[in-house]
């Protein structure tokens, strides 16, 4: 398992829509498809709403290399 902070570079986009910050990265193939990533992803939503985004709401977008969604993450 990697980790998101593991110092290599990532591609990601934050854009905002209807109330609510949406964070697009890009992951390695098949992690859509892991549960166990579900509580990590709405965990860091959650961490990413209180620390820089003001409490307002977070969700993230699990992506393919072209930034298209797989899955999404609300933090709720």
């Amino acid at each position: 398992t990697s980790s998101f902070n593991d110092r290599r570079g990532k591609n990601v986009q934050i854009t905002y829509e209807n109330g609510t910050y949406l964070f697009r990265m890009v992951v390695k193939k098949g992690i859509e498809k892991d549960e166990e990533y579900t509580k990590i992803f709405r965990l860091f939503a959650s961490s990413l709403s209180r620390d820089v985004f003001d409490g307002e709401p977070v969700d993230i977008h699990a992506c393919d290399k072209h930034l298209k969604t797989l899955r999404v993450y609300p933090m709720y």
